[in-house]
């Protein structure tokens, strides 16, 4: 069995659990600039951290040089990018406006 796909699989489902326990909304109802930037950032940042775990290459330039987009382990610049992004995400995420309550 591979067990990178069930750990990954596992990390998603305990996202949804602890969002759901602290009643966090997952999608906007009014999407705006905000709610963009935060998703946007969040996705490139967990693209960049799983990229970098899996040992893929996201640098064209060094994948050419290597003839290769697998590298032997971990890339860590690509998992401490994927880090700080997703730590701006968070930050970010804290940031932006409350939903109205409904009347």
């Amino acid at each position: 069995m591979d067990y990178q796909l069930l750990a990954l699989m596992g990390v998603m489902v305990a996202v949804v659990v602890v969002g759901a326990k602290l009643k966090l909304w997952w999608w906007p109802g009014r999407p705006g600039y905000e709610y963009q930037r935060v998703i946007a950032i969040g996705a490139f940042g967990s693209f960049s951290l799983v990229a970098g775990l899996i040992g893929w290459r996201m640098s064209t330039h060094d994948a050419f040089v290597a003839h290769s987009r697998w590298a032997g382990g971990l890339i860590w610049w690509q998992v401490g990018l994927g880090v700080a992004l997703l730590l701006l995400a968070g930050f970010w995420a804290t940031r932006v406006p409350p939903r109205p309550t409904p009347r």
